[in-house]
């Protein structure tokens, strides 16, 4: 191969990328009749009206779902868009169903999980200096208050 043909190879399947211009226009599709997270046809919504899809045709809508992807660090998700580009691959979704997926928290660690393993941390130190190495005897209960006094210097 060219190296020229490998640049564009590359960047076509760089995830993200705008790549819906017929240049680089997938030939493989998603499948056009599943929504693209829950993989269904028809959802229904409260007082049985059916929610049809929408096929992903705007930078927006491509973006903000690819970006969550990689926010969320859905690996399963991420293998499914596999580079591919959600407008020139065609992809559809339930409103509903990108609007509840774009809205999910982030699964990075934010302060309180950094504090909750920093009190579990101390905890275990606590019981190897105070139980394993002297051979001494803690109560569950003493232990839970230490671990509840430790959140609490730190704010949670």
């Amino acid at each position: 191969m060219s190296e020229r043909s490998l640049r564009k190879r590359s960047s076509a399947l760089a995830i993200g990328e705008e790549c819906h211009s017929k240049k680089l226009r997938q030939s493989n599709l998603f499948e056009q009749n599943k929504c693209l997270f829950c993989e269904k046809d028809l959802k229904y919504l409260k007082g049985n009206t059916k929610e049809s899809l929408t096929k992903c045709q705007t930078d927006n809508a491509s973006t903000s779902i690819i970006n969550a992807v990689k926010a969320q660090e859905d690996w399963t998700l991420h293998a499914k868009i596999g580079g591919r580009c959600l407008i020139s691959a065609e992809a559809w979704y339930h409103n509903t169903c990108r609007r509840n997926y774009l809205c999910k928290k982030v699964r990075t660690i934010n302060e309180e999980g950094k504090v909750l393993i920093t009190s579990f941390d101390f905890i275990c130190k606590h019981i190897d200096e105070h139980v394993l190495q002297t051979d001494g005897v803690e109560t569950l209960e003493h232990v839970h208050e230490l671990y509840q006094a430790h959140m609490k210097e730190n704010n949670l």
